[in-house]
């Protein structure tokens, strides 16, 4: 991965200003299909989605399985506070994701979308979300992919240029490994380069030996 942003305005300060700038919350079609691809895989169980901010992935989620226990976890508490309002059906708390409150092996399915790219310490972060999912459990992110600089996407709060290569090597240690590349060219950000999709199936305890 290479860095292309040295200093990180991303805090829960900045995330509670940027919810507010959008109050009518009308998601575009990439990103409902964006959300939609990541659960491809969910069969039920519960469910926890990283770095939700005001997401309706939970939403979609207890929606298709509507048996499932679904949770969502971000810093911005403005927008979780949002959240907990619109989607009754999905539980949300504030936190920290290099620090999930929850035990080992606690979830089926763990989501992590368009969040890597905000983080310092993103093995730390992906350590995290792979120890409280489940043995054969699925873990799903989205992300930019292959970022040149500054501003592209998301001004400069994206710290990272992410390649396939990247994720794949990022994920690999930790399970069974499958990515693929959507392109978006939609509002709200007027990007017109790929999204990068991977999906990590945990190792069960025989495969670790």
């Amino acid at each position: 991965m290479q860095r292309i942003v040295e200093k990180n305005i991303n805090t829960p300060q900045e995330y509670n200003r940027i919810f507010h700038l959008n109050e009518t919350k009308a998601w575009c079609d990439f990103d409902i299909e964006r959300w939609k691809l990541m659960l491809k895989y969910f069969r039920g169980g519960k469910l926890m989605d990283l770095g939700c901010f005001d997401s309706p992935l939970g939403d979609m989620a207890k929606r298709k399985c509507g048996y499932s226990e679904v949770w969502g976890l971000d810093y911005a508490d403005e927008a979780i506070k949002y959240a907990k309002e619109q989607y009754k059906n999905v539980n949300y708390l504030v936190g920290d994701v290099y620090n999930i409150p929850f035990n080992d092996e606690t979830f089926n399915y763990v989501t992590a979308g368009e969040l890597i790219e905000h983080l310092e310490d993103i093995k730390g972060f992906i350590k995290e979300a792979v120890r409280i999912l489940k043995p054969g459990g699925i873990f799903s992110l989205s992300c930019p992919m292959e970022e040149t600089g500054i501003g592209e996407v998301d001004k400069d709060r994206h710290l990272w240029k992410i390649s396939k290569q990247d994720v794949f090597d990022l994920l690999k240690p930790h399970g069974l490994v499958h990515t693929f590349i959507i392109g978006s060219q939609q509002n709200p950000y007027k990007y017109h380069f790929p999204v990068l999709l991977a999906y990590c199936q945990k190792h069960s305890k025989i495969d670790n030996g």
